[in-house]
């Protein structure tokens, strides 16, 4: 009898375990895939990842703009691990996305990066420039050719008045996983019919 009930309570347990979303697992499988894709090499720019995190979104036209950017919130967090020891939950400031979206005329000068780094993001974004650019430093090396392309893809920042690269910019300064969700955050805003 003791092993019937055990095997009875292992049978739920299993059953219950079973019971996820299609959200759930579809979001879980991009997850693997994107870590997949990286350790076989397939992929490797902070650019490519940033475009795969946003393809394997799904913006609902049946809800707002800011639960939209919630739900991407949600996404990212469990696209893009942190450090495993950590695993930190990070949010979008309401607050910050408002400023990026309305006046970021001189949120250039604002950010901390060098002054070479700020004169070549200023011609990325406002004389269109592609620039040949050599910084000193490998970190913004490496920034400056993701904002490139971020703002050359033809994936809405001319629209928006290049706002999301300079999106990227201002959440890079943080963490990877912040450039992704205030660019991307920006990017929504061309998905509102």
């Amino acid at each position: 009898m003791k092993n019937f009930f055990l095997a009875a309570v292992a049978i739920s347990a299993l059953c219950s375990s079973c019971e996820n979303t299609d959200e759930t697992l579809l979001t879980e499988s991009n997850y693997e895939s994107l870590n997949a894709q990286k350790t076989k090499g397939l992929f490797n720019t902070d650019y490519e990842t940033y475009r795969n995190v946003l393809e394997n979104f799904e913006y609902k036209n049946d809800q707002n703009y800011i639960d939209n950017v919630v739900s991407f919130e949600k996404h990212v967090n469990r696209t893009l691990k942190s450090d495993p020891q950590e695993n930190t939950y990070e949010s979008i400031k309401m607050e910050q996305l408002k400023m990026l979206i309305e006046n970021h005329e001189n949120i250039i000068d604002e950010l901390h990066y060098s002054i070479k780094f700020k004169e070549y993001l200023y011609n990325i974004v406002y004389k269109n420039n592609v620039v040949d650019f050599q910084l000193r430093d490998e970190r913004e090396n490496r920034l400056m050719n993701t904002l490139s392309k971020i703002h050359n893809d033809n994936k809405g920042d001319d629209l928006l008045n290049g706002k999301r690269t300079i999106a990227f910019a201002y959440g890079n300064q943080y963490s990877f996983k912040q450039a992704v969700l205030y660019a991307g955050a920006i990017e929504l805003k061309t998905k509102i019919n």
